[in-house]
């Protein structure tokens, strides 16, 4: 079967990406479409970032041609994936921290899968480049940068700033370090193994 690039085009219309009012075509987000008998090659540029966007409107399009132009028809989807410029991206929302000029959030729903290791090697690549590195492990249940770093037996001194007490950070291959596990041992070592953290 010989099909059309005006019957791809139609059935494009009834596709959206997910958070889009308006379809694809209707959004001119469709960059090329080519027809050879019954193999369609499609491109397009979408500005929703996560992989589940991506691969929903690739099933969309498949689940589209089939029912409305061919059933056998052989598909190819590119899709690119563009973020939208907004202004003022970069706007910090709420009180600047003194002293700190930017803020990489490392942080994920699932354990295990690397937030850890890939905080302490990026702050160690950002401190080789020339910048003034700092790492906050907020890590409740498992705190682990401060063995990572290999400062796991450091006990942080305490200081007043604008009159609040302060945990200092400990520095370790460049990088000042502040971390829940700190105060882990801290604990261990008041009060014993007992009095830890909750584990619900």
């Amino acid at each position: 079967m010989n099909i059309q690039k005006q019957q791809i085009q139609e059935a494009l219309k009834s596709v959206k990406v997910k958070g889009d009012e308006k379809s694809l075509i209707e959004n001119n987000l469709v960059t090329n479409i080519v027809v050879f008998g019954d193999e369609v090659n499609i491109d397009l540029t979408i500005h929703n970032p996560t992989l589940h966007a991506k691969k929903q409107v690739e099933v969309d399009i498949l689940k589209a041609i089939h029912e409305q132009v061919y059933p056998k028809a052989k598909i190819k989807v590119r899709v690119n994936v563009e973020a939208i410029k907004q202004e003022n991206s970069n706007l910090i929302r709420g009180e600047k921290i003194q002293g700190v000029e930017n803020i990489i959030a490392i942080a994920s729903g699932k354990g295990g899968v690397g937030k850890s290791t890939v905080t302490a090697n990026l702050a160690v690549a950002l401190q080789r480049k020339g910048y003034k590195v700092g790492v906050v492990d907020a890590d409740i249940y498992g705190p682990s940068q401060h063995i990572m770093f290999d400062v796991e037996k450091s006990r942080p001194q305490a200081s007043q700033v604008n009159g609040k007490p302060v945990m200092l950070p400990v520095e370790s291959y460049g990088v000042k370090l502040v971390s829940i596990g700190f105060l882990h041992q801290v604990l261990k070592l008041s009060f014993g193994e007992g009095l830890w953290l909750p584990k619900h």
